[in-house]
């Protein structure tokens, strides 16, 4: 977690991932996230040419919905215009996996065998 000192905003969003994260200290003498579940994110990138992981603790849910506008009609066209043909395609059919020829069919049993003739 990077954090710019100078920012209110990003010492806000820092204090809310630690929080989310489990830590509950009012001092970072207490900060201790050994054994605790925690949320993360990795961005995978590249730094003088090796790959790299860029870890950080999650933000935690919002409290309120996000708010959701619908689209006009205007909008549609537009969008199906933008789209085109990508769109004629619709959903894609689910593949089935077919059975292996292979192994047999089991067929269903009824009753459990009989343990009575067991020898031991």
């Amino acid at each position: 977690m990077c954090i710019d000192s100078q920012d209110e905003n990003m010492m806000n969003y820092a204090m809310k991932k630690l929080r989310y994260a489990g830590f509950e200290g009012d001092s970072f003498n207490d900060l201790n996230l050994v054994n605790a579940d925690v949320r993360a994110t990795c961005k995978e990138g590249e730094f003088n040419g090796k790959p790299t992981e860029n870890w950080d603790f999650m933000l935690p849910p919002l409290d309120e919905p996000a708010e959701v506008n619908t689209l006009d009609a205007t909008m549609n066209r537009k969008l199906d215009t933008l789209f085109g043909k990508r769109l004629k395609g619709g959903k894609p059919k689910q593949v089935e996996a077919a059975p292996d020829p292979q192994e047999p069919a089991l067929e269903p049993v009824s009753e459990p065998p009989h343990y009575d003739d067991v020898p031991f």
